[in-house]
């Protein structure tokens, strides 16, 4: 049970390697008793919460590294722990107020933290509940997601979304976006399996702040033999994406998508006409008046992995409309 007079929250950390994990917990009440869940260490932090009204969550594959608590009148507190790099949700960050905590713990630290699903219900939307790398989706990103695996099955595992935001904020980048690239794993008989990266081209290495696109999945050459395929946006002229159409196949998945632009050009990235006839095909619905700014997938784990599912971030820009 989470007590009503609680006083502080204390964060107990600890180092494996380069990475630092929540391996304990300690609520602090006004009498200055305490209860404590989990494992001390000599590195810990706090903050003052009267109320604990939800948590935001920095976690990899291995454990929680960071916790962000929300206090009386949706305060945030600081982090406790470094969320840097590190995929994040705000899974239970939207309750009214948690009266109990479920922790799961290895032989050395946090790996999961719950609450009562009944508490849970009332916050499962879909951009509360994924956890996304490298940050959550803020306020005036429209986030589709017709075409992505259902919120509960989000929620049962460890499964994050990575997004790239390739136009910008307000779509400052479009305007100097010159081509999509897509590389595909290569298969026997040189058609191509599951995409594994998308990455985008400007018209110089200075369009973009340093370091704030990185590429939507991962391509390893010593893992992988990579087909690619590149579409080519005049973004200068005012070539902009406004359409995005996803194969699903019956069986894997996303298989492959198609790009329109406003100008009627398009792109299927699809090296493999087998896939063609082998899903269903679905459009991405963006909100009226926005522009496509941003790609989401969430990527499949293991070799030869690939991007599982793909989807669209819109925003309201100066230019022309995603229906246009």
């Amino acid at each position: 049970m989470v007590p009503k007079n609680l006083n502080q929250v204390v964060v107990h950390l600890c180092p494996f390697g380069n990475t630092t994990y929540v391996v304990g917990l300690e609520l602090v009440l006004d009498d200055n008793t305490s209860l404590e869940v989990g494992y001390q260490s000599p590195q810990k932090e706090s903050v003052t919460l009267s109320l604990l009204k939800g948590l935001a969550i920095a976690a990899d594959g291995k454990g929680l590294q960071a916790l962000q608590f929300i206090d009386s009148g949706d305060k945030k507190t600081p982090w406790c722990g470094d969320p840097t790099g590190c995929p994040r949700t705000n899974r239970l960050a939207s309750l009214e107020n948690i009266t109990e905590l479920e922790f799961g713990f290895d032989g050395c630290k946090m790996v999961g933290i719950g609450v009562p699903r009944a508490e849970l219900a009332a916050s499962t939307d879909f951009v509360n509940s994924a956890l996304w790398h490298p940050k959550i989706p803020g306020n005036g990103l429209f986030v589709n997601y017709d075409s992505l695996t259902p919120t509960n099955e989000l929620m049962s595992a460890y499964r994050p979304i990575i997004w790239t935001h390739f136009g910008g904020p307000r779509g400052i980048y479009l305007r100097a976006l010159t081509g999509i690239r897509v590389i595909y794993e290569s298969r026997s008989g040189g058609y191509g399996g599951n995409i594994l990266q998308m990455k985008y081209q400007y018209v110089h290495e200075g369009a973009c702040k340093p370091g704030a696109l990185e590429p939507l999945g991962r391509y390893e050459p010593r893992r992988h033999t990579g087909v690619e395929i590149c579409f080519s946006v005049n973004g200068p002229g005012g070539d902009f994406i406004n359409r995005v159409d996803m194969l699903y196949s019956h069986h894997d998945g996303f298989a492959t998508c198609k790009l329109f632009t406003n100008w009627d050009r398009s792109c299927l990235f699809c090296p493999d006409p087998k896939k063609l006839s082998q899903g269903t095909w679905r459009t991405a619905k963006v909100k009226l008046g926005t522009t496509i700014t941003d790609f989401y997938a969430e990527k499949a784990w293991g070799f030869p992995g690939g991007l599982r599912t793909f989807g669209v971030i819109s925003e309201f820009v100066g230019v022309p409309e995603a229906g246009m």
